[in-house]
């Protein structure tokens, strides 16, 4: 995932035009990325309910991060 938020960045391709003017503006010492947390898909789960439990901790983690600090 960094490599490929590092090449889109660099490449001024990012999905989100707010952060490539202030990485652009800014720098990349100005950024941090950072893997809050890692969930591997159980053998007996399906895909459609992994990806309801990833659902569910992107909501848990987005409620407790400053939502003004997102992109």
């Amino acid at each position: 995932m960094q490599n490929r938020f590092q090449f889109a960045v660099t490449a001024g391709s990012t999905v989100h035009p707010q952060l490539q003017k202030d990485w652009d503006e800014l720098g990349a010492q100005a950024f941090t990325l950072e893997v809050l947390e890692e969930l591997e898909q159980k053998p007996e789960q399906s895909q459609a309910e992994f990806m309801d439990d990833l659902k569910t901790l992107e909501q848990l983690w987005r409620a407790n991060l400053d939502a003004s600090k997102e992109y």
